[in-house]
């Protein structure tokens, strides 16, 4: 094998090496970034949840809409939603 062929050699294998080291950091930050993303989703959901938990209590209460949007953190129109679908048998 020639000198050339064999630095040839040599370079293929480093940018094997190196294309695999690269496929693998992005694909681990890829999942570090996929599973904050998914946490972060999964608690802005739990805190809309508590906030229309709180609402239904309210609600439940005779609390008017405009105290129940104070309270809960809900907009009005979202509290007046939820007022009419608590009218529904």
């Amino acid at each position: 094998m020639t000198l050339a062929l064999k630095m040839a050699d040599i370079e293929y294998d480093a940018y094997e090496e190196g294309f695999d080291k690269g496929r693998e950091d992005g694909l681990q930050a890829g999942l570090l970034a996929g599973l904050q993303q998914g946490i972060e989703q999964g608690l802005e959901q739990g805190a809309y949840q508590n906030k229309l938990e709180t609402a239904r209590k309210l609600i439940a209460r005779s609390y008017s809409p405009e105290e129940i949007a104070d309270v809960s953190g809900l907009t009005i129109y979202q509290v007046q939603s939820l007022l009419v679908g608590s009218e529904q048998p």
